[in-house]
């Protein structure tokens, strides 16, 4: 006799895009050199609309459920004012920003149950900008307010509609022109001078003494090249020591994890891998397996020695290695190896390992890409 009853919840395979638990351990590494930044902290106009928030905070002492309210107005109205400086920018919420935009001939509309993405909270600006805001020393900056203030005053339509936000009855709707929001996208111009100067003092700093920061100014050049070119440039123009060290950790760290991930993905392609299968599948023929741990975190070290191993063994060490992140999710492992053969139990985010070259290809950013996106915008 057969029951049919609902899957259990914990043992179901749940999605994730980090099979192998490598996130951890990157950020781990990256955290070593870019101390604050996280990698969907890269853009200074949402900076700069978390200091104008944190002021308002500050100035009217909000308690928080009317500073919740704030920050869900300013966000939008901040929102329709890019899009009205420039629709070719993107930011969250831009889809649905463009949408009421063009659907609107004069007027837009900032309502309090508006949402301009499915949990505004958590995917806007201060899901995403709130930690590394703090944790960046922007809040203990000499002079923050009196700068924000400073630079306020210089937009009447923006000083204005604030006061309108702040005092407007909870509920009703606040109407504003398209010429009254390109005026105040005014706010958020390019930092200049002070402003500028907070947000390089705060933003761009580094674990080596802001080595990084330095050699940028002086080769500007050096923010087009990709991962291992601008570490590789990074290293021979530097003169710093301890940067040109992590930086070449950061690079060894990302040849061992990049490669195994691919693997990894490799091997969703298909439901069943024969273990004679794994020993003569071409597309290991090109993994670099002779990297430099030495000096390296110990996981990412166990790592290596599992990239070292011949294919099955190799496939075996990421089976394990999975099945041990699973667990700790309290769900089924994504592959499991059995006598003669790998199971393949979850697809999602499977690819093909073709002419995988490990001096050019990598996963993982380290923050860098953060911090170089935010260097472009303040130089």
């Amino acid at each position: 006799m057969y029951f049919l009853t609902a899957q259990d919840p914990n043992y179901i395979v749940k999605g994730s895009r980090d099979p192998l638990g490598f996130q951890v351990l990157w950020q781990s590494v990256g955290r070593q050199l870019i101390p604050n930044l996280s990698t969907v902290s890269s853009s200074i106009i949402d900076f700069q609309i978390m200091c104008i928030a944190s002021y308002y905070k500050h100035t009217y002492n909000l308690e928080e459920s009317r500073y919740r309210l704030l920050f869900s107005r300013l966000e939008i109205l901040m929102a329709f004012a890019r899009f009205a400086k420039d629709s070719t920018l993107g930011f969250n919420g831009v889809d649905k920003i463009r949408k009421l935009y063009q659907e609107s001939n004069k007027e837009l509309i900032i309502a309090d149950d508006m949402q301009i993405l499915s949990n505004q909270r958590a995917y806007g600006i201060w899901g995403k900008y709130n930690r590394p805001f703090q944790d960046c020393g922007i809040l203990e900056y000499k002079g923050l307010y009196a700068l924000i203030e400073d630079k306020i005053k210089t937009v009447p339509q923006f000083k204005n509609t604030m006061e309108r936000l702040l005092n407007h009855t909870e509920g009703k709707n606040i109407h504003l022109t398209k010429e009254q929001l390109f005026n105040i996208s005014n706010i958020i111009e390019k930092p200049q001078e002070e402003e500028h100067d907070l947000f390089v003092n705060t933003l761009l700093k580094d674990n080596c003494d802001n080595a990084l920061q330095s050699e940028l100014a002086r080769n500007k050049e050096l923010t087009k090249e990709h991962l291992f070119g601008f570490i590789n440039e990074m290293q021979q123009n530097s003169s710093h020591d301890s940067l040109k060290a992590m930086l070449d950790k950061i690079k060894r760290t990302e040849q061992i994890l990049c490669p195994l991930n691919r693997v990894f993905r490799h091997l969703q392609t298909k439901v069943e891998w024969k273990k004679t299968d794994l020993v003569s599948d071409s597309a290991f023929v090109g993994l670099n397996r002779d990297i430099d741990a030495t000096g390296l975190d110990v996981k990412i070290q166990e790592l290596y020695h599992i990239l070292k191993m011949p294919n099955v063994e190799l496939v075996e060490g990421l089976a394990k290695r999975n099945a041990e992140v699973s667990q700790s999710r309290r769900s089924a492992p994504w592959i499991k190896m059995n006598d003669d053969r790998l199971e393949v139990n979850h697809h999602e985010g499977g690819y093909p390992l073709r002419e995988f070259n490990g001096e050019e290809q990598y996963d993982n950013s380290y923050f860098l890409y953060s911090y170089l996106h935010i260097h472009k915008q303040l130089y």
